[in-house]
């Protein structure tokens, strides 16, 4: 009796064990479950262009102010005689467009104005500057980084011909000749002093004395404008993109160099750090040097691709024809853009 009862005891200590056991074993069951699908690579970051408000001149004995919205990539405005359209910055700078005027938001930057046509009043107060990508502005005769405290006028006429009026702060202005050569100008304008350039600014700008206040601005070259019309459409059109194509061809040119300089260095230095060559030191000090002219040829490519986007700016979301065929022009666009991404 006493041998089965130890029997009886063994087998009830072992059962619980046996559960365990079982349970133990459930895990491997969820380990032959199928894996989540993996999750999508993040896309580009959401478009954050400046918040417009339009103020038609039929509303304006109102005051009706239409709600601001946020702009969509290259958006475009074209603005009658009269009207007003606000731009508010995610970089904290504040544009009023004043019609006539042709203007859209850069397709390739949220922070970009690109402007045809139009009198312009921007202002960066100081302390409104926020981080991030800096603002630009770019008519078809220049291209300009929006500082991070300052206060000016800017008129862009029919012909391309750019003035801008500087009240307060210190703005750095991009010209120059477009030539694989050069760069792209940049000249500083300082506040008192009133910067004029041509199409092409195939001269130097000139430069004289300005305004002290930015009403005084607006007015002076509001006055400007309304004598300086006197070219035809048919004149406009021929000239524009007509002067503009081959400096942007150029610069391609320059910048696709130096980015290929650039590769062939890298690749040299890695092959030479693997084989552990001193001369790896000398390849390095090349590639910083390297970095800096491709950086200068990358920022050249920007102002003379911002200039010929707002050269082909016309009242319609399709740009006016242009003397070489559609086929030559957007593949030389594209290839602008992929160089500066």
């Amino acid at each position: 009796m006493r041998s089965g009862a130890a029997l009886c005891v063994l087998l009830l200590a072992c059962a619980p064990s046996a559960k365990i056991d079982e349970k133990k074993a459930e895990p491997t069951k969820l380990e032959s479950a199928p894996l989540p699908p993996p999750q999508a690579a993040p896309g580009p970051p959401p478009f954050r262009g400046p918040i417009l408000s339009l103020h038609k001149k039929e509303a304006r004995s109102a005051g009706v102010i239409a709600p601001g919205k946020r702009a969509a990539p290259a958006q475009l405005a074209v603005l009658e005689d009269g009207d007003l359209l606000n731009l508010d910055f995610g970089c904290g700078a504040r544009a009023q467009v004043s019609g006539p005027a042709i203007v859209a938001v850069s397709g390739r930057s949220d922070q970009g104005l690109l402007v045809r046509q139009g009198l312009l009043r921007v202002e960066l107060p100081p302390g409104a500057a926020k981080p991030g990508a800096a603002c630009w502005l770019a008519s078809p005769a220049l291209r300009m980084e929006l500082p991070r405290a300052a206060r000016f006028a800017l008129r862009v006429h029919e012909d391309g011909r750019t003035q801008i009026a500087v009240v307060s702060g210190r703005v750095t202005v991009a010209t120059g000749t477009l030539s694989a050569e050069e760069d792209s100008g940049t000249q500083a304008l300082e506040a008192g002093r009133l910067l004029e350039a041509n199409l092409t600014s195939a001269t130097t700008p000139r430069v004289v004395t300005g305004p002290s206040t930015l009403e005084a601005a607006l007015s002076l070259l509001a006055a400007k404008a309304r004598a300086a019309r006197t070219v035809t459409a048919k004149q406009l059109s021929d000239s524009l993109e007509n002067r503009l194509l081959p400096g942007l061809k150029a610069q391609i040119g320059r910048a696709a160099s130096q980015l290929e300089r650039a590769r062939t260095l890298d690749q040299q230095h890695r092959l030479l750090v693997s084989a552990r060559d001193p001369q790896a030191m000398v390849v390095q000090r090349q590639i910083a040097e390297q970095a800096a002219h491709t950086f200068v040829a990358r920022r050249s490519l920007d102002a003379a691709l911002s200039r010929v986007e707002a050269a082909r700016l016309n009242a319609t979301e399709v740009p006016a024809p242009a003397p070489m065929s559609a086929s030559s022009i957007e593949p030389m666009l594209s290839r602008a853009s992929e160089l500066l991404r």
